[in-house]
């Protein structure tokens, strides 16, 4: 009996163990996203909605998100007639962490994940004066909210290869990024209409 209450101890233990490092492991959702600006900036326009499910479309059609990969990256630069200038790309490596003016700015697009960059001088600045501490809580939200849809960037190595300049070893060939480069530029205006000013879908066009 006693050997009995032992084992069912230990595996009550057991369980609660388990259960507490479970929750140390999966910080609480709302504690991890409080650190991005959520925005439904293209969900709450008629027009910008159709042109980010264009887009996205587009870029699926032309295998520029592969392997289930892809978020879309979109640079707002303000207009000198009151509009505003939208570069729009598509990313499928995690570039995002590696940038000093790292942005707060995400829109959940019905299950795709916009990172929203505005480009005016204000806005610049806040990004690159930010703490590292608080850069680095935006990088874990970020990393957090898009998951597994973009590649992780290895650790860089050494490649081995048999070239030299004389008897400097050159090592392997490095490529800089995976995947076709994909953007649309868009010029809305005041009324919150827009004009394709250009789109490139790297080999593909």
């Amino acid at each position: 009996m006693q050997k009995k209450m032992k084992v069912e101890f230990g595996c009550i233990y057991f369980l609660l163990t388990m259960i507490g490092f479970s929750c140390i492991e999966s910080p609480n959702n709302s504690e991890v996203l409080k650190h991005c600006d959520e925005v439904t900036l293209a969900q709450n326009d008629t027009i910008k909605r159709k042109l980010i499910r264009t887009t996205i479309n587009e870029f699926v059609q032309n295998d520029l998100f592969v392997n289930n990969k892809g978020i879309i990256e979109i640079s707002i630069y303000p207009d000198t007639l009151g509009g505003e200038k939208w570069y729009i790309s598509a990313q499928i490596e995690d570039n995002y962490k590696r940038r000093n003016d790292i942005t707060s700015t995400i829109e959940d697009f019905y299950g795709d994940i916009i990172l929203y960059y505005y480009e005016d001088y204000t806005s610049q600045l806040k990004r690159k004066n930010r703490s590292e501490s608080d850069k680095n809580k935006i990088r874990d939200c970020l990393e957090y909210a898009i998951g597994d849809r973009v590649y992780q960037k290895p650790t860089k190595k050494k490649r081995w290869s048999r070239l030299k300049i004389g008897e400097r070893e050159l090592g392997g060939i490095n490529r800089g990024i995976t995947g076709w480069s994909a953007t649309k530029t868009v010029l809305f205006n005041w009324k919150g209409e827009y004009t394709l000013l250009n789109r490139s879908y790297g080999c593909y066009e």
